[in-house]
């Protein structure tokens, strides 16, 4: 859209309609440009004066208008693009429509889910308080502590929170969002993958520090790409820091390919 308007203002001089769309036709992933009328808002057809347009790509339908500027953006379910999403935790969770814990088979490997929606703008100004998240000191922990969490040595972390935003997600200045963890020290939950089908602004701090897990590792398939090839965080992370004896800590190995990186070691003193 971008390079079209470009084209029009720069080279030829003129201020764009919106049926310089007709330059997508041919283009990849575009599968289909349809024209809404002024007289009849709601019929979607072709006409030599149209106020908006709907074009399909890549699984989503986008609104645009004569300026050539997207205004809306909604999920096409019956593509075979969105099928193919589908086989990617990002995919699983765009069909997600119910708060609780879900269960997410992707490519073999089942993921549970403390899933946590909002339908409509979510605003996290540090005052509110939110459902499905506790919030002191200006920050906001998502999911629950006994539900998602370790909670002993042989009681491991269950769930991966996900919040899931149908609308605009704003974080205001100083404020953080985070997820819950156990306060006996057993990390937090199995991730947190955030999901906002708006515009995210983030003006304050999004934080998973000391919300390490304490938890079985799995091969986490985020996206299919067009290749047939997954982007995924491998279940087996870099070494952790050697211990010793001194006074200060080892550093664990740096990720890899996604993988997390190793924790550190404690320190040490000797006693005389």
């Amino acid at each position: 859209l971008l390079d079209i308007k470009t084209q029009v203002n720069t080279e030829e001089k003129r201020n764009t309609v919106i049926t310089d769309l007709d330059r997508l036709n041919g283009k990849k992933d575009v599968e289909k440009i349809e024209y809404k009328s002024k007289q009849a808002s709601t019929e979607i057809i072709h006409v030599e004066n149209p106020e908006s347009a709907l074009i399909t790509f890549r699984g989503y339908i986008f609104t645009v208008n004569e300026q050539l500027v997207i205004t809306n953006q909604k999920l096409n379910i019956s593509t075979e693009e969105t099928i193919k999403r589908n086989e990617s935790l990002i995919g699983a969770v765009t069909k997600i429509e119910n708060s609780g814990i879900q269960e997410i088979n992707v490519n073999g490997t089942v993921y549970l889910a403390d899933v946590i929606i909002k339908n409509g703008n979510l605003v996290l100004d540090g005052t509110t308080e939110i459902d499905g998240a506790t919030l002191s000191n200006n920050t906001y922990e998502f999911g629950d502590e006994e539900t998602d969490c370790a909670t002993s040595s042989t009681d491991m972390a269950k769930n991966m929170v996900i919040l899931k935003v149908n609308g605009d997600l704003t974080i205001k200045s100083d404020v953080i969002l985070t997820s819950c963890k156990n306060v006996d020290g057993y990390g937090g939950p199995k991730g947190l993958l955030i999901y906002c089908t708006g515009t995210l602004t983030n003006n304050g701090e999004i934080s998973m520090t000391a919300r390490g897990a304490y938890a079985e590792g799995q091969d986490v398939y985020l996206w299919k790409n067009d290749e047939g090839n997954y982007e995924m965080v491998p279940a087996e992370g870099a070494a952790g820091g050697a211990r010793v004896s001194g006074t200060s800590g080892n550093l664990g190995g740096d990720g890899t390919n996604r993988s997390t990186a190793g924790g550190g070691s404690g320190g040490g003193r000797t006693k005389r």
